[in-house]
Formats: structure tokens, sequence, C-alpha cells
């Protein structure tokens, strides 16, 4: 903890800041200061306004019980009520004479405080404090006499101090109206019960209760006042910490710079390299597709023309032996070109080439004539491929109807060719969820050995190829696949080693 004389020392240093924070401080207490006063001014208006109902109540429950409770009762007795109690010794105050009455005291115990009550209809006797003498009491009466349960008040200047006016209905009552409609010289003599007569006013001094509300916020201010000082010593404290802090971080901020630096220079020199592998990684690629074109042009025509040739020679009469030996000739000749053709899809889908038109396809009408092509396949491998799975489909699906056909059709032919002798191959059609519809190929070959499964779609991988005489070059499924997420699809697959797999295909729902 910082001794005092250390604590003056650093507030010297930096007198700038310490002027910055004695404004702030300042600002703070002169708002605090306006908020206090502002609150003081609410709070004495409301306990003024609190005090002038609470007194015109008790006032109104005290004449209706004087009235109930001594004026109807005495009479009886022999003694009366009067307005003038010099002249009628032996008589006791009406109900508003000793309204009056209580007014003087009042007064005499609150400075400037007193009651009034006043009409239109005042007695000859009140004809001068009793009727409707200034601009309050007219409005009072104008609103009061109108809704009898409300209150009106004003806030004046009266004599250079500032006065609460709280008016309040007064309102005839079944003991009064008989008196009221009955008594020597009354300006009415037909009131009715719930009739308002007059107006009871109240009228207190605020600066009295101000001042008793300053005193009572006064040691609330010296208590906000002395946490106020504490807080400033703590910022101040707190600052010059951080002041500290500061400056040692600014020094680890050109210490981690300079070694930002070197590794910027770092990696200048990696983005240069990277530039030069890319550039040779884009000679490379320009090789690939020169070498490409030249498998088009230089490998695939002439392959087409053997193809062509060995048609042409099964129409010659030959021995079994050269027949055994034509049919490896299209057999290697067809390998060879598949396999081209799959390199050379393969490449043009990597380099964005190929595009796909999506429409309105018959999903089932796309594997019938898949199911076409593979039949004489099928029977060569023995295998039986069965669609009736698909009667009750007639679902569109949004697709590029020539590339869904190159999907199912290497699908369908991997189902063949890796099926066990005397199997099959089903279609089953259902909904993916949504919008969605999902096709599967099913087949009863020997599955897929679960360390395998998560290479099946990875490039040049065939699996089982050392095992089963299949042409293929591993491209076909990772062509499928690259295909369905161009036509907003999907290929996955479900496989059981020694029970069979099931490839299955998403495609959106066409409306």
């Amino acid at each position: 903890m910082p001794s005092l004389s250390n604590l003056l020392s650093q507030i010297k240093k930096d007198w700038l800041l310490n002027i910055a924070i004695l404004l702030v401080f300042a600002c703070i207490i002169a708002g605090m200061f306006w908020h206090v006063s502002s609150l003081v001014s609410r709070v004495s208006s409301s306990a003024a306004l609190n005090n002038a109902k609470r007194y015109l109540d008790v006032l109104t429950e005290f004449r209706t019980l004087y009235t109930s409770h001594v004026v109807e009762v005495l009479p009886r007795k022999g003694i009366e009520a009067s307005h003038n109690l010099d002249l009628q010794k032996s008589s006791i105050p009406l109900p508003a004479t000793l309204a009056m009455i209580l007014d003087e005291k009042i007064g005499n115990k609150v400075d400037g405080a007193k009651t009034r009550l006043y009409s239109p209809y005042p007695f000859p006797w009140r004809m001068n404090e009793g009727g409707l003498t200034d601009d309050f009491a007219k409005e009072a009466w104008s609103i009061l006499s109108g809704s009898s349960k409300s209150s009106f008040y004003r806030f004046e200047k009266i004599e250079g101090k500032e006065v609460l006016r709280y008016a309040i209905a007064d309102v005839m009552r079944e003991s009064c109206v008989s008196c009221h409609n009955s008594y020597e010289g009354t300006p009415k003599s037909d009131w009715k019960v719930g009739d308002v007569r007059g107006v009871l006013e109240v009228m207190l001094p605020m600066d009295v209760i101000t001042m008793q509300t300053r005193k009572k916020a006064s040691a609330t201010i010296s208590v906000f006042t002395f946490i106020a000082l504490l807080v400033m010593l703590f910022l101040i404290l707190i600052i010059r910490k951080n002041v500290l802090y500061n400056r040692n971080l600014e020094y680890e901020v050109v210490k981690r710079t300079m070694k930002l630096q070197n590794e910027i220079d770092q990696c200048e020199i990696y983005e240069a390299e990277l530039i030069i592998a890319k550039e040779a990684a884009e000679r490379g690629n320009k090789v690939k597709i020169d070498f490409l074109n030249s498998i088009n042009h230089e490998i695939r025509t002439p392959m087409t023309l053997i193809l062509g040739f060995t048609d042409l020679l099964e129409l010659e009469k030959m021995t079994d032996s050269q027949k055994d030996h034509l049919n490896e000739i299209r057999n290697s000749s067809l390998q060879l070109l598949d396999m081209i053709n799959n390199m050379l899809d393969y490449s043009e889908i990597e380099e964005g080439h190929i595009q796909v038109t999506l429409e309105k396809v018959n999903v089932v009408d796309v594997v019938k004539d898949c199911v076409k092509i593979v039949k004489p396949i099928a029977r060569t491998y023995e295998v039986s491929v069965d669609y009736s799975g698909l009667q009750d489909c007639h679902c569109l699906v949004r697709a590029d109807y020539t590339r869904l056909k190159q999907v199912f059709l290497n699908i369908i032919v991997n189902a063949v060719e890796y099926n066990r002798k005397n199997g099959s191959v089903s279609f089953k059609c259902e909904n993916s969820g949504g919008e969605g519809i999902r096709l599967k190929v099913m087949d009863t070959g020997s599955g897929i050995n679960y360390e395998d499964q998560g290479h099946i779609f990875e490039p040049f991988m065939r699996i089982a190829a050392t095992t089963i005489e299949i042409r293929g070059t591993g491209l076909g499924l990772v062509i499928c696949k690259r295909l369905l997420e161009m036509m907003g699809g999907s290929i996955g697959f479900e496989s059981t080693p020694g029970e069979g797999s099931t490839f299955w295909v998403d495609l959106e729902r066409a409306e």
C-alpha cells in the first residue's frame, strides 16, 4: 500500500490528468447537488399535497361528526347552534363557524397555514370572505362542482412566498340539508343530499416543508460527498496504476512489434516461395490439360476405331480361338476407353468445365433406361436386375437428365459387377425428409469391408481390386458424388460385409 508522501508525489507528476479528474469530480458533485435539489423540490411538493389532503380529510370527518353528534343532539337540550357566539352566549358554533375557529388555531401553530370555506351561495354575514373572491376560488368551484370526488390544487406566490392551495368539494350531507334549507338568511333553500355546496380549501406555506425536507436531505448529501471523496482518491490510485501499466504495455507492444515484423519478413519469404510453387502448379496443370487433350485426340479416337474393327471382324468366319482373342481385344479396349472417359470427366469436373441444366426429370424413367443398358452385362455376370420396387414411385426431381443417367448407370453397373453369382439388384424409392426423395440401389454382393468404407469416395480407390477382376479406374463414384452435388443432391451408402450394399441418392423433389 503506497504511503501518503508517495501518493502526493505521484499526483504531482501527472498534474494534467489530476486536473481532469478534479473537473470530473466537480461535475459529479454539481450534478449530485442538482439532483438532490430537484429531489427535495419534488419531495416537498409531494409532502405538501399529502399533508393538505390528510388535513382536509380530517377536517371534513370532524365536521361530519360534529354535526351528527353535537349540532343535532344539543338543540334537544336547549342549546342552539349559531354563527354569532358573542350575541348568543349559551350556543355552540355552526360547523362552518367552527371551521373558521380551527383555521385561526392552525395559523397560530403553523406559520402561514390557513383554511377557507367558500361557495357562490354565502350567507349574508359572510359575503366578503365566503364568496368566490379570486381566480383560484372560481376555477376550483368550476371544476369541483362538476366532479365532487376530485381535488384541485395549485402552487402560487402569495406575498413573495410559495404556497400550496389545495381544495376539495364540500358535499351536502343528509344531516345538513334541513338546517341549510331552513336557517335564517340562507341564500339557497332547495339543497339536496350530494349537492356541492361549496369548496373547502387549505393553504400551506412551502418554505416550512422545504426546510424540513432539506434538513433531512443534508445528512444524505454529507454522506454522498464523503463517499465521492473516497471514490476520487481511489480513482486517482487506480488511474495512476493504469498509467504505469500502460507504460509497461507500450514497451511490450514495441517488443512484440519488432518480433511481429520479423515474422512478417519470414511470411513474405514464404509468400514468395508459394508464388513460385503456384506458378509451378499452374505449369503442371497446363501440362495435365495438354496431356488430357492429347489423350482425347491421340488415344480415344484410335480406340474407337479399334472397337469398330472388332465389330467388323465379328462378321467374318473365325475359329473359337480367334473369337476369344477378339473378345479380349474388345474388353481391353472398352476398359481403356472407359478409363479415358472417366479421367476426362473427372478432370473437367475439377476444372469446373462441366455444367448441369436442372429440369423436371422422372427418376423412374432414368432408372429404366439404365437397366436396359445394363441387362446384357447382368446376364454375363448371371445377376438379375428388378425395378418392380419403383412401380408406385412417380416422383419428379430437379436434375440434369444426362448427368443423372450417368450417375445411376455407374451405380447399377457396380452393383452388378461386385455382386455374386445368381445375385440380384433391386430398387426402392422413399422420402428423405422435407422436400427430398431418396432412391436406393440394393445388391446382394459381398459388401464392403468396414476398414474400406471410409475411402469409398476417394479418387482412384478401387475396393477389392486385387481379388476381383473388374475393370475400372476408381473414379466412377467420385464423379457421381461431384455431379450430384452440382445438382443439389447427395450420395451415400450402407454396407454389411458378406450381405451386400445399398447405395442411395438424395435429390430435391420438383413441384
